[in-house]
């Protein structure tokens, strides 16, 4: 399976820290650039597979 692209910004608030910079990926995972929250899932992203 190939490594998800990224789409760009959102304009959603993060469930986790409150900044609005998260970040849509083709895969439709939508991740915090702050704090690598995953917003779906409700869990901290390994920043390692970005």
């Amino acid at each position: 399976m190939d490594e998800p692209k990224l789409l760009g910004y959102v304009s959603k608030e993060c469930n986790n820290c409150g900044r609005v910079r998260v970040e849509e990926y083709s895969d439709g995972s939508l991740i915090c650039e702050k704090c690598y929250w995953d917003q779906i899932d409700n869990y901290k992203f390994p920043y390692d597979y970005l």
